[in-house]
C-alpha cells in the first residue's frame, strides 16, 4: 500500500471505527459475550491447551488482518472504478 492510502486505512480503522462501530450497542454486546466465553473456557482447560487456543487466535487475528488489507484495497479499487465512470 502506498503512503496515502496506509494513513487512510489507518484512519478508518481507528478513528473511524472507534467513533461508530466501537459505540455501537451490537458491537459492545458481542465483545461481552465473547469475553465471556472466553473466561468460561479459561477455567476448564489446561495450560497446554490454553497455549494451544493462544496460538490459533494469534493466527486467526493475522488473517483477519490480511483479509481486512484486501477488502479495503478492493474497496479503493472499486471507488475509483466507479469515479471513472461518471
Amino acid at each position: 500500500m502506498d503512503e496515502y492510502l496506509e494513513t487512510l486505512y489507518h484512519y478508518i480503522l481507528e478513528i473511524r471505527r472507534s467513533d461508530h462501530l466501537v459505540k455501537s450497542k451490537e458491537f459492545q454486546t458481542c465483545q461481552q459475550e465473547i469475553l465471556q466465553a472466553w473466561e468460561a473456557l479459561e477455567s476448564v482447560v489446561s495450560s497446554e491447551q490454553q497455549q494451544a487456543l493462544d496460538n490459533l487466535f494469534s493466527a486467526r487475528d493475522q488473517l483477519s488482518f490480511f483479509e481486512e488489507q484486501w477488502l479495503f484495497l478492493e474497496g479503493i479499487a472499486l471507488g475509483k472504478w466507479l469515479a471513472r465512470q461518471t
